[in-house]
């Protein structure tokens, strides 16, 4: 039993000087060493990242060597080594950056005020705190937010835009934990077994900056609920597929739920107490990882003025990727897709649908050579048909402008 490891070395030690040897054949000995040379960097990098991650720390505060690491790290698919900057991986590193960021969020979702200035409190203070604290090791996830809300107002969105503007690579992780086992298979399907990666471990492991949406909470078993409650006070846990530790702690966590009680929408305001006494009378989530959450919010469904917000948007976007401006909306097609939006699917349905029928006018302005796109109506057939207008002498006005207009059709 000694001696196969001793072969296996030998092996691939006479497989590796073979390889070598058909480089500087047929390529030519500078190429050789070349690859030798890089060869030898990766397996030192990969060792390091593997097994001594703090002696990466004055490679990585170097730009070239961060991108090496970086390049590294995803080509073996190894969690990137931790350095002295807790906010390295951020966009946002200052009060000044974080104003611009509740800014934008407000810009780009709408009707969810006071949800947002709440997020954008809290994930400010974490960042600028951790910056200042001496102890390193052990912090816990930048954040941890609760979303309640009916299908269709948005949870999802949010997390993308949060995770657009707060990461200098955004990623966002969906898991539905409607899918997550019970009893003793959670850790497993969470954190991985040998030869297997966990849901939880392996987006973070590639990408430890990343916003991760964990959706249904309300259906967490008690192992999944204790599991949870661990990740989100200590940051960080055991990797069950490869070994060793994987960080959380430049992670923002996004609970979802759709269990709110009606008679809590139906309220003007109600603070944060309110909110977890309701969900845990209607839920099986108890009061100790509902605390976990720093931010705990209720998205309420949209009203007519908020849903031609979304929906000019949409258009907006829609013709954002094709290079085109938008820059005029007739009302009628506004107040149309008002009266089309689904409560049950929420706005992407709409998203769907507005890009079903707006490709056409997009077509024909692109057709045109045109660089920005009005759209008005004609009835045909008490149809309504959308077309893009080719003439100069069209007014031109800002989107957002039709909004009143458009309900009071």
């Amino acid at each position: 039993m000694t001696q196969r490891p001793i072969i296996q070395s030998l092996l691939v030690a006479l497989s590796c000087w073979m390889l070598l040897q058909l480089i500087i054949r047929f390529l030519g000995f500078p190429v050789g060493v070349i690859v030798v040379v890089v060869s030898g960097l990766m397996i030192c990098t990969i060792y390091g990242l593997r097994f001594e991650p703090r002696q990466l720390r004055p490679i990585k505060s170097k730009t070239a060597g961060r991108y090496w690491i970086q390049f590294v790290a995803r080509v073996a698919k190894l969690q990137e080594a931790p350095t002295n900057d807790p906010l390295e991986g951020l966009n946002l590193k200052s009060a000044e950056d974080f104003v611009w960021f509740r800014e934008r969020l407000h810009e780009e979702v709408f009707g969810h005020n006071d949800a947002l200035d709440g997020l954008t409190a809290e994930l400010q203070k974490n960042a600028l705190l951790r910056a200042r604290s001496e102890s390193k090791a052990d912090l816990p996830p930048l954040g941890v937010i609760l979303l309640a809300g009916n299908r269709g107002t948005g949870k999802r969105y949010l997390a993308n835009c949060i995770s657009r503007r707060l990461f200098e690579r955004p990623m966002v992780t969906v898991i539905d934990l409607r899918h997550c086992p019970d009893g003793d298979a959670v850790p497993g399907y969470l954190f991985g077994t040998p030869g297997n990666d966990g849901v939880l471990i392996k987006p973070v492991r590639l990408s430890p900056c990343q916003v991760i949406v964990l959706e249904s909470v309300e259906v967490a078993g008690t192992k999944l609920q204790e599991a949870l409650k661990n990740l989100f006070v200590h940051g960080r846990c055991v990797d069950g597929a490869r070994g060793g530790i994987v960080s959380f702690e430049k992670c923002v966590f996004v609970l979802t739920t759709t269990a709110v009680p009606e008679g809590l929408l139906k309220e003007e305001s109600f603070g944060r107490d309110r909110l977890i006494d309701a969900l845990n009378e209607t839920t099986a989530l108890p009061p100790a990882l509902l605390d976990c959450a720093s931010v705990c919010a209720v998205l309420r469904p949209a009203g007519d003025l908020v849903k031609a917000q979304v929906i000019v948007q949409l258009m907006v976007d829609e013709c954002r990727r094709y290079r085109l401006n938008l820059d005029y909306v007739e009302p009628e097609i506004v107040a149309r897709e008002v009266d089309h939006f689904s409560e049950t699917a929420g706005f992407e349905y709409s998203r769907i649908r507005i890009a079903r029928w707006i490709s056409d006018p997009i077509h024909l302005a692109v057709q045109h050579g045109m660089d920005s796109l009005v759209l008005t109506t004609d009835l045909v057939d008490q149809e309504v048909v959308v077309t893009p207008s080719i003439s100069s002498h069209q007014p031109v006005r800002q989107p957002q402008a039709v909004l009143t207009e458009s309900l009071t059709k």
